[in-house]
């Protein structure tokens, strides 16, 4: 199977415009974001933003972090990923968002390889949720993007790509965190102190070590003295 991840990004966040270009410990959120993609394992990541000017910084990034960039609707992401997928031929398709710089590559992968045979769909938060917050992947087949595609209309499912899916698809997956309800940690970056806590675990790593796993995110979170449990 061709497999894609495609990394939805956008600069104009209500809450905490330009977030996934921050800085954290010399370099932009969204470079942690891309090397952690690119460590799943799939055959090819994308950059997926919206066509507009407000977002030429991204695909300007894009080109420096030698990621692939295409450009679509602000508001229809939905529409934003069929169009990667389709004229990309991914017959499997791993979603992510700019505003995890945390991510395991490793939980990601194990979520990719449940979408076989009859699951269509599989994630880590659906229909409940044991990883920390920005630790969020979600795979689906190609067919199952179409029919959202053709068939998703309001203008919620549009813009947040999979609920629909989460509802019709034809058989999901959910993969659970073995080390228990980890669901209360927050490592996604919505607000300036996220941002924050986001830094002081990244410095808690090796220096220069972009990529980690699950287990040792939270023990640099520890050493930081922003794990919550």
């Amino acid at each position: 199977m061709r497999t894609g991840v495609i990394i939805q990004a956008r600069l104009g966040s209500t809450r905490f415009p330009g977030k996934v270009l921050a800085g954290i410990i010399g370099r932009p959120m969204l470079a942690y974001v891309l090397a952690r993609a690119e460590a799943i394992g799939a055959d090819e990541t994308v950059l997926a933003i919206p066509e507009g000017k407000e977002d030429d910084p991204l695909a300007w990034w894009g080109e420096q972090l030698a990621a692939p960039v295409k450009r679509g609707p602000l508001n229809d992401v939905l529409a934003r990923y069929w169009k990667v997928a389709r004229e990309a031929e991914y017959e499997v398709i791993v979603r992510i968002t700019a505003d995890c710089p945390l991510l395991c590559p490793v939980v990601a992968g194990q979520v990719l390889k449940m979408v076989t045979g009859h699951v269509e769909y599989a994630s880590n938060v659906h229909p409940d949720r044991s990883y920390p917050d920005g630790c969020d992947v979600e795979a689906f087949t190609l067919n199952l993007l179409a029919r959202a595609f053709q068939e998703a209309t309001t203008a919620y499912d549009r813009e947040h790509v999979t609920p629909w899916m989460q509802r019709e698809a034809r058989a999901t997956a959910c993969l659970e965190n073995p080390h228990g309800d980890w669901s209360r940690v927050r490592w996604t970056v919505d607000r300036p102190d996220d941002l924050t806590v986001v830094r002081q675990i990244v410095a808690n790593l090796p220096p220069d070590q972009v990529v980690s796993t699950l287990e040792e995110t939270k023990a640099a979170a520890s050493a930081a003295g922003v794990w919550p449990l």
